[in-house]
């Protein structure tokens, strides 16, 4: 026989109640797991992701069978540097969400700045990156470009970031050269939550920038 000593149970307070145990031992490591209406059967433990997928393009997030919340994390993309001056990098969101009631979601991939080898304030900013579920939002912005300023080109700044558990904003780029242009090392850009922005290189004109 198998014995089993219950503790109070406010939906039993008016008697017994039966809970059906597996017909074998389980193997090694399986833990005893219930069906929410007395029948328990034996499971391997869950760990680490069930599933993952990554977007490098803007697309649809389909929830897979079985999964019930997701680690999202969302960087914006790094702005085009210019004129020897390098360019901020993007936002950085990450957030756990219970997915139970959701099963798709809007996912918007920003696209990288162009950078600017010419003689005026350069660059472009980079694209905004996006997680949008209808009850979240995670929104990180690009990297700015370098802007002119009266001593030269200052750098540009990084994305800021919003509605995650964890937001950081974009690294800034090296704060700005001065405005001559002879033996000028370029500026590198800023650096994002994975890493180190380019670095500038060495040039006559000073054209070269990080990004």
């Amino acid at each position: 026989y198998t014995s089993i000593k219950s503790a109070a149970h406010a939906a039993y307070t008016g008697g017994s109640w039966t809970m059906t145990l597996p017909g074998t031992d389980g193997a090694a490591n399986e833990f005893l797991q219930t069906n929410g209406s007395g029948v328990t059967s034996w499971a391997t433990a869950g760990g680490g992701m069930q599933s993952t997928q990554v977007f490098t393009a803007s697309g649809t997030w389909t929830k897979p069978a079985g999964i019930t919340k997701v680690l999202v994390k969302i960087v914006g993309a790094g702005g085009g540097g210019g004129c020897g001056t390098g360019a901020g990098a993007g936002g950085y969101s990450e957030k756990i969400i219970d997915v139970s009631s959701i099963s798709t979601s809007t996912v918007t991939i920003g696209a990288g700045g162009v950078g600017n080898n010419g003689q005026t304030p350069g660059g472009n900013v980079g694209g905004v990156s996006s997680w949008v579920d209808g009850t979240n939002t995670l929104s990180c912005g690009g990297g700015l470009a370098p802007t002119y300023v009266s001593t030269g080109y200052k750098g540009g700044l990084g994305g800021v970031a919003t509605g995650g558990d964890i937001n950081i904003a974009g690294g800034d780029s090296d704060p700005h050269m001065d405005s001559s242009y002879i033996e000028q090392l370029g500026s590198t850009g800023g650096a994002s939550y994975f890493g180190g922005g380019g670095a500038g290189g060495a040039s006559q004109s000073g054209l070269n920038e990080g990004s």
